[in-house]
């Protein structure tokens, strides 16, 4: 009793935003241009909140112009559907502005190893648009050999289950556009999308952690002034090397060397002369040994060279 029949009071109900819609699609029906309908649109209730309507409307009858005389119309709320359609939009929509936004790169690929999706931090990690990486075989971002055996990894992986990578974090090498490689850390998990197995990967570039370990290698086992090793390292050496004498019964030679007044050359010309001549002595000693042998600076101006596998006799 509080509504009158007339197709401008289901007007006047519907949502502002959905009425051109859902009225375009009535007029088309009104016109005798079709007959039935399905339209999804928003209505006030009673008490002034929106319910979600799916509406389904038919021709009944037709006037002697064969204009539509008589419609026949039902509307199910589907308020509980939609509220869930935009939960998971919501919810979608928070999960890709979170990778978005990510410091790690984030990959997915399929089982033949398609970049299925990813995500800006892996373009910039990489140099690529990713309409350029969609679709592609993820290997174009690997150097070789890792290129040339990836689809070999995952095809041991899905038949007899040997993982190289897949639950197993590790550093490897990355290719960019440029061709530049670099080194990053790589994690890959597997998911299953409708039966089918697909596979995540997070990348994250590590050149400034591997710098930053080469400088803290670099300060611990090398002398900061000819860039010789120090004597720390050389104690090691040392021990691998008389390790690797008794197993095969080879020789080696242990020398210490030192300058002669050294301190009278600091005295007169000044350390920076001293540290020149340290310096240059240090390249001079490195440039006559092999490749295996080892020149250490002891400390001051003591140095020790390392000889290995010099024969089996003394």
């Amino acid at each position: 009793d509080e509504l009158e029949p007339h197709v401008s009071t289901w007007e006047k109900l519907l949502h502002p935003d959905d009425r051109p819609g859902a009225m375009a699609h009535l007029n088309e029906y009104l016109e005798g241009r079709g007959e039935q309908f399905t339209v999804q649109f928003r209505m006030r209730h009673h008490d002034g909140h929106w319910v979600w309507i799916h509406s389904n409307g038919r021709v009944m009858a037709h006037d002697a112009d064969g204009r539509p005389a008589r419609m026949v119309g039902t509307h199910l709320d589907i308020s509980a559907s939609k509220n869930n359609e935009l939960l998971l939009l919501t919810q979608a929509q928070h999960t890709q502005a979170i990778l978005d936004n990510m410091v790690d790169g984030v990959i997915t690929i399929d089982a033949q190893g398609r970049v299925d999706s990813i995500n800006p931090s892996a373009c910039r990690m990489f140099g690529y648009e990713w309409q350029e990486v969609v679709g592609r075989n993820v290997n174009m971002l690997m150097p070789h050999p890792d290129r040339a055996h990836h689809d070999d990894y995952i095809r041991n992986y899905l038949q007899h289950g040997v993982a190289r990578v897949i639950g197993l974090g590790r550093d490897v090498t990355g290719l960019r556009k440029d061709g530049t490689v670099f080194p990053m850390s790589l994690a890959v998990s597997r998911i299953e999308r409708e039966g089918r197995p697909m596979f995540i990967g997070l990348t994250r570039d590590i050149t400034e952690r591997k710098r930053a370990e080469a400088e803290i290698e670099k300060l611990a086992f090398y002398d900061p002034l000819t860039g010789l090793p120090n004597r720390r390292l050389l104690l090691d050496r040392l021990r691998q090397a008389l390790a690797a004498s008794r197993r095969g019964q080879r020789h080696g030679a242990l020398l210490f060397l030192d300058m002669d007044n050294f301190k009278s050359l600091n005295d007169t010309l000044g350390h920076g002369m001293g540290d020149q001549l340290l310096k240059e002595v240090a390249q001079r000693l490195q440039a006559s040994l092999r490749a295996d042998d080892t020149v250490a600076r002891w400390g001051g101006d003591e140095f020790v060279v390392l000889l290995q596998d010099l024969g089996t006799t003394r």
